[in-house]
């Protein structure tokens, strides 16, 4: 089952993304980003992969075409699924300029069992929105500002 929001109702769910006033980009090709959360201590142990899919689109809708493994309950897939959301915008509401120029869409995750968290889901989310902004194919980039003397 495919999940979707468009960019009313994320301001709702989001209420402070009603203050960006970035101007925003638009991709111009499909554009793929990828984000990988490891964290390997004698404390704690962490993972998550999660890739995104930016293409061309006049309104911002994130979809989530994933799909957890069959291992993963409805409730945890659901907290993950959240997780996964509040990451992407809150990454967009840090970048420069939001990516509400196009179709965002989750193609993959990766699960592991007593690794995974909905923690770790948010911040390889967050990263792979911030690994598709930085690649080339972006329409509306504002230029650099010069550097002061």
């Amino acid at each position: 089952m495919i999940k979707e929001w468009q960019l009313p109702e994320l301001v709702q769910l989001f209420p402070h993304l009603q203050r960006t006033s970035a101007r925003p980009l638009r991709c111009s090709a499909p554009l793929r980003g990828q984000g990988r959360y490891v964290k390997e201590t004698k404390e704690a142990s962490g993972f998550a992969d999660v890739t995104l899919v930016a293409s061309p689109a006049t309104e911002f809708v994130v979809r989530f075409r994933h799909q957890w493994p069959d291992e993963v309950s409805t409730p945890v897939a659901d907290e993950l699924d959240g997780a996964m959301l509040e990451g992407i915008m809150e990454a967009s509401l840090r970048a420069e300029q939001p990516p509400w120029g196009c179709d965002l869409s989750s193609t993959a995750v990766e699960y592991r069992t007593g690794l995974t968290s909905a923690l770790a889901v948010k911040i390889a989310a967050a990263m792979a929105l911030q690994d598709l902004l930085g690649r080339s194919g972006w329409i509306g980039r504002l230029p650099p500002e010069p550097e002061r003397a």
